[in-house]
């Protein structure tokens, strides 16, 4: 099987955990250059991680029930489908039975001890996507916490230097000059 998006459905997952840390990671770069004060841009980046943040919750949680039902639906047809071929492989038994007979019993069992294999499987397999599934939200929710976290942590931008004074040079020429002589005695 191939795991990307076109594949069986699981790989649409990472295709939404990497289009959401990609925007995570962009909107905290294009904050981080803007021209901005750093108290804004770590406001603006803290919004933006916590709407992140609840958005992917809110993914995960619809992703959660939709396959929550596909799983179920799955099972179902899948239980159905077994039991119409254990329908099917009873009629073919009792047909066996009549012609073979005591060989009959034998494969009959061994059919029995299949069904339910087959049985456990889909049920085991459903639960592996599902756990699958959760394992994925939860490392999502982590690295999104994570880059929330080091976004509180991250220095903050020392403060721009003060300008320098202008020169008083201006201020004497400007000065009314005394008839006197120098104004400055």
């Amino acid at each position: 099987m191939r795991d990307d998006y076109r594949g069986d459905g699981g790989g649409g997952i990472a295709v939404l955990l990497a289009f959401v840390l990609g925007g995570l990671i962009g909107a905290v770069l294009g904050l981080l250059f803007a021209p901005q004060s750093g108290q804004e841009s770590r406001r603006l980046i803290k919004e933006q991680v916590d709407e992140l943040v609840d958005q992917s919750k809110e993914y995960y949680e619809q992703g959660s029930e939709k396959i929550g039902v596909m799983v179920e639906q799955g099972k179902t047809q899948l239980e159905q489908q077994a039991d119409e071929i254990k329908a099917k492989i009873d009629e073919a038994r009792a047909k066996l039975q009549a012609q073979v007979g005591p060989t009959a019993d034998a494969a009959s069992d061994a059919v029995d001890k299949t069904a339910a294999a087959a049985k456990d499987a889909v049920s085991r397999t459903a639960d592996g996507t599902r756990t699958a599934v959760d394992s994925a939200a939860t490392a999502a929710t982590g690295a999104l916490e994570g880059a929330k976290a080091a976004m509180k942590d991250a220095p903050k931008p020392e403060a721009a230097p003060a300008p320098a004074p202008k020169p008083v040079e201006h201020l004497k020429a400007a000065a009314p000059k005394h008839a006197g002589g120098d104004a400055s005695k």
